[in-house]
């Protein structure tokens, strides 16, 4: 009886151990994906105002489109 105790401890310990880095991996993910998501944003807010600068300089200048 011994044994299968032992063993029921080590089956459970291994199964949470699974769970728990499953979850911390799923966690790992969703702030990789976050973090993507906020560079790409503000390299898209650069960009524009970029554009923008650019034609306001040129209306500035009266070169026109």
């Amino acid at each position: 009886m011994g044994n299968n105790v032992l063993l029921a401890i080590l089956g459970l310990v291994i199964f949470f151990s699974i769970i728990t880095r499953t979850m911390n991996e799923r966690e790992k993910g969703a702030a990789e994906n976050t973090y993507g998501y906020v560079k790409y944003t503000h390299a898209r807010d650069v960009s524009r105002s970029a554009i923008n600068v650019a034609l306001r300089y040129m209306a500035d200048s009266g070169s026109g489109l």
